[in-house]
């Protein structure tokens, strides 16, 4: 009785993870750019931001939307995009919106709400942050194991020039984001704020810092 049992759970397990649902998407409501094309990108459709089999159309008099069929049971994530991530969906205050999430386990119709896109916000010039103690040592440091050049910035003490005490030192990954807003992609760390803060305050810790980014455009 139990292996008949057991036989059987798998046996429902196995048709519910092969079942083919309905996946409808709605947009109700576009705050700009309303009569620009919209598309889905997600994980159905290898995020492509501009596929014509996954471009909404009229729904309704003042809806668009899209219906997938056959779609496996899973998790989905996706962003509306009007055919570039350059001009993807934001909140009203031109902040990036996480993806969308649907678990599908049936038919599935959701609604959605588009209050602003990336081009409705040009970028602003980020501000330069690096501290005083933040020195470039050579812009193009060349590393024959893998036949390429890198920039090389360094944290160094305020007395390291005049002085002869020498200092531990840290690597670090990923330079480009440590210091400075302006070469970060997606906001800068502080190492060196946090480095002079602990210095001020009296701490114990005296370094000298040097890291090796790996920052392609050298």
């Amino acid at each position: 009785m139990k292996k008949t049992l057991f036989l059987l759970v798998c046996f429902l397990t196995l048709i519910k993870s092969e079942a083919q649902f309905t996946l409808r998407l709605l947009v109700n409501s576009v705050a700009t750019k309303k009569q620009d094309e919209i598309y889905v990108a997600g994980s159905f459709n290898n995020w492509n931001p501009k596929d014509e089999k996954y471009k909404l159309k009229p729904f309704g008099t003042t809806r668009r939307g899209i219906v997938l069929k056959d779609v496996a049971a899973g998790k989905y994530e996706f962003k509306f995009t009007r055919g570039s991530f350059d001009k993807v969906e934001t909140t009203a205050k031109g902040e990036d919106v996480a993806n969308h999430e649907i678990n599908v386990s049936g038919d599935v119709s959701q609604d959605f709400t588009i209050l602003g896109w990336k081009d409705d916000y040009p970028k602003k010039p980020k501000p330069n942050t690096a501290t005083r103690q933040v020195k470039i040592i050579d812009t193009a440091f060349f590393m024959p194991q893998l036949n390429r050049t890198r920039r090389i910035w360094a944290y160094l003490p305020k007395d390291y020039a005049i002085g002869k005490k020498k200092y531990p030192v840290i690597y670090m990954q990923d330079g480009q984001n440590l210091f400075n807003e302006q070469t970060a992609a997606f906001g800068e760390w502080r190492v060196d704020e946090t480095v002079d803060s602990i210095v001020e305050k009296g701490g114990k810790v005296q370094l000298l810092l040097e890291l090796i980014t790996v920052q392609k455009k050298g």
